[in-house]
């Protein structure tokens, strides 16, 4: 995790500056729970790393020691209910302790990317046919009421908050969470964490 821009007009450190650009110009968003002109201190670092951990659907720890702000971040996650994963590595060196400490603690074992989209709900997914395409999920299936056909066209792969669905679809939130159990017992959309959802194609 790079040490970044901690509030809107202060970029830590400078030579990140072309970073924060890209980002704000790109379909991204630069976020920052500090006033502008907030400075860059040490002691704000865990703020930022409770950011990071809310807004994923889960923080992977990769080569860290037991002090690390990637620890703080795996702590944050925890706590709001995302998914946490880490890296083993050697025990001789001191740089995987903390990695080593979060697998003890429960969180899940990495050693190839698909054991991240497997526990996300994202791994067998797709059909095998569907290799290598992108673009529009695959339409609704016909038979399914309006009302659940508005919803299941808002879910992709790309995970979406319920509040989110709420917003945009204009029904009410026990309408939506209803529509989602259905189309979850359907095999249609999967429950991922962070009180969200993507699309079974």
């Amino acid at each position: 995790m790079s040490d970044t821009v901690q509030c809107m007009d202060r970029n830590y450190p400078s030579e990140n500056r072309k970073l924060f650009d890209q980002i704000a110009t790109s379909n991204g968003a630069v976020i920052s729970e500090f006033p502008i002109g907030t400075a860059p201190e040490p002691w704000r670092f865990p703020a930022r790393n409770r950011l990071i951990s809310g807004t994923s659907l889960g923080v992977l720890v990769i080569e860290s020691p037991i002090d690390s702000g990637a620890m703080i971040s795996a702590r944050e996650a925890a706590d709001q209910g995302r998914e946490v994963f880490a890296i083993p590595g050697p025990i001789d060196t001191g740089r995987n302790a903390g990695c080593h400490r979060l697998i003890q603690e429960g969180a899940k074992l990495v050693e190839t990317v698909d054991d991240i989209l497997e526990e996300i709900g994202v791994l067998g997914l797709k059909r095998p046919d569907d290799a290598g395409k992108t673009g529009s999920p695959p339409p609704s299936p016909a038979n399914l009421p309006p009302e659940q056909r508005t919803i299941l066209d808002m879910l992709t792969l790309q995970a979406r908050n319920v509040d989110s669905l709420i917003v945009e679809s204009g029904l009410t939130a026990p309408q939506v969470v209803g529509i989602l159990t259905l189309l979850e017992m359907r095999g249609l959309c999967r429950r991922v964490p962070g009180n969200a959802f993507i699309r079974v194609l």
